[in-house]
């Protein structure tokens, strides 16, 4: 399998999962033609997609949805409560998911698990090619006992690490604006990811991304070494000795290997 993130954070998320001759987008929050030059620099033609999975409706994963999909005749699977708030324009196929479904698209096996955020809804997923799994969870407040358990096992998984606590709640958003990316339903901060990767990673963990780094209120270094710290503290280098960790870049692809 192949895993690589095409861009992260407020300003656009979208990240392709490949097995076999099967790839499938997740989420296209650029527009059509940035997603179309990363994809070519990967050199996945967008053509060959399988489909584009919408994690949830919030503009910075939907931008390029409608004209991907309506270019390339593509389906878009997306949950049921997040379909009528889609901003994308007519679509030539729509696959309607229910939480917590199973599929297969092509090649690829998928499990959905839900996450937790201010949308109508929101979903991760895991992903089966053969024997090796990847798994991607970002946009949720918060890590339940399901989504853990969703996720141990995985070989590649791209894993939100929003914000730095103190670089949040000290920086200069206004207030009601801290508070909805600190709650619940908003976004994990480094220490969270830590304490939850701890729980997740396995000895099958190749490559962790961390994803969806706040540009205000976080920076790669920091989330490297906050949740590089708390993984050393409990004992995941024994566990998982050949795990390399990177921070999914902004506005540049990334690709993390073979898995």
């Amino acid at each position: 399998m192949r895993l690589a993130t095409l861009a992260s954070g407020s300003s656009g998320n979208s990240t392709v999962i490949s097995g076999g001759s099967t790839s499938l987008l997740v989420d296209a929050g650029l527009s059509g033609k940035a997603i179309e030059q990363r994809l070519e620099s990967l050199e996945i033609e967008p053509k060959s997609l399988g489909g584009i999975l919408v994690t949830h409706e919030h503009r910075d994963h939907t931008h390029g949805v409608g004209v991907l999909a309506r270019r390339y005749k593509l389906p878009v699977y997306v949950l049921e409560q997040c379909l009528p708030l889609l901003d994308t324009g007519v679509l030539p196929q729509v696959e309607v998911l229910s939480a917590g479904e199973a599929l297969e698209i092509g090649e690829l096996k998928l499990e959905l698990f839900e996450t937790f955020h201010d949308s109508a809804a929101s979903t991760g997923l895991v992903c089966f090619h053969g024997e090796t799994k990847v798994g991607l969870a970002t946009d949720t407040g918060m890590v339940s006992a399901g989504m853990v358990r969703k996720l141990q096992g995985c070989s590649g998984i791209v894993f939100e690490s929003n914000h730095d606590e103190e670089m949040l709640w000290q920086g200069r958003y206004p207030h009601y604006l801290k508070r909805r990316i600190a709650a619940s339903t908003g976004h994990l901060s480094n220490a969270d990811a830590g304490k939850a990767l701890a729980e997740i990673i396995s000895k099958d963990a190749k490559r962790l991304v961390l994803a969806h780094l706040s540009e205000e209120n976080n920076v790669p270094d920091l989330a490297l070494q906050t949740v590089g710290n708390i993984l050393v503290d409990s004992g995941v280098p024994e566990i998982a000795p050949g795990l390399k960790i990177r921070t999914a870049p902004r506005h540049t692809p990334l690709a993390v290997g073979e898995l």
